[in-house]
């Protein structure tokens, strides 16, 4: 169950978010009566901040969220500020509904049904920008549960995020969205989804990468069409396909692109797992903490000389770390 904290005080020495956490452990249990009692209790300086959804047993407090979410609940608030719900159609059934950071004005993404059309929505003040969610005319159907937020950073643009979904009901139903912030422009970059995969991201050369799974190949496996999405240049509204791979996922956990040589393969997972630990570091550096940063740059550039096929990374390892020095 995700929560979201507050810092509202409370009658006497405890806050809002103590509450609230100590809330979520009684809340965690299927006992509404329990939860009614001490919501009953609580002292709420604005209206309607706090809302309990029984039936998913959904805790949601309105207040500021960052960094990265796993296995949240879709989350959908009672009380979407008044330019948001002036913002949407008064037809619109609201699928998910997620804070971006903590700003003044506030920012929102909006996930929708209008109808028999599904659409998604960013705000920002008294900003909008609003887009058909697929091609064609299909909705949502239900909700969509968080299950990831992440900060990430999209060239040109102030501030950026990858947001992951699942569809209530549905595990494999996953959805995928890049937005971005910049002065005066608010843009949804992609939205889609995908059959049961995951979404990466790359910084230098800043891509997107979704993993979908695609009908079984044989026993034993699991094959995964992976689309790479790149920003055709820097004024791009929209990210574009540019290229789609086929890999399978072996049950003993190794991934092999089908037809690609040996050497091929083994740059390939050499390459992912650099990526990996340069990621942990972009990430480190984006939080503000440099030191663990210039590890794990310092562990990239360790593990980039004792492998000769990745020796053409080595330049952009020091250029990372040369960025973490200079925080």
């Amino acid at each position: 169950m995700g929560i979201q904290w507050l810092s509202t005080p409370l009658r006497g020495s405890c806050s809002l978010s103590i509450y609230i956490h100590e809330l979520a452990a009684v809340c965690s249990s299927p006992l509404p009566s329990e939860c009614a009692r001490l919501i009953k209790g609580l002292d709420l300086r604005t209206k309607g901040v706090l809302s309990f959804i029984r039936a998913g047993g959904l805790l949601v407090a309105a207040g500021a969220f960052t960094g990265t979410l796993a296995n949240q609940s879709a989350q959908e608030s009672l009380s979407l500020p008044s330019n948001v719900e002036e913002g949407l159609p008064k037809q619109a059934v609201v699928r998910a509904s997620v804070r971006l950071g903590k700003t003044d004005p506030e920012r929102w993404f909006i996930a929708y049904d209008l109808k028999e059309q599904a659409r998604v929505a960013l705000f920002e003040g008294d900003m909008q920008t609003d887009d058909k969610a697929f091609e064609g005319d299909r909705n949502f159907g239900d909700k969509l549960s968080l299950q990831n937020l992440q900060s990430i950073s999209v060239p040109e643009a102030d501030a950026s995020f990858l947001l992951s979904f699942e569809q209530v009901g549905d595990s494999t139903a996953k959805y995928f969205c890049v937005v971005t912030f910049q002065p005066g422009a608010l843009d949804i970059k992609l939205f889609l989804n995908a059959v049961g995969g995951k979404a990466e991201v790359e910084d230098n050369p800043f891509c997107v990468r979704i993993w979908s799974k695609i009908a079984a190949a044989g026993v034993g496996s699991q094959p995964y069409e992976i689309s790479e999405y790149r920003l055709p240049n820097k004024n791009a509204t929209k990210l574009v396909k540019v290229q789609t791979d086929r890999r399978i996922q072996r049950r003993d956990s190794v991934t092999v692109l089908a037809g690609i040589p040996k050497e091929q393969l083994a740059l390939g997972d050499r390459l992912n797992g650099l990526n990996a630990i340069v990621g942990q570091g972009n990430e480190a550096l984006r939080g503000g903490n440099a030191s663990d940063a210039i590890k794990q740059y310092e562990s990239a550039l360790e593990f980039v000389q004792k492998q000769p096929l990745l020796a053409e990374r080595k330049n952009y390892i020091l250029d990372r770390l040369a960025n973490g020095y200079a925080r």
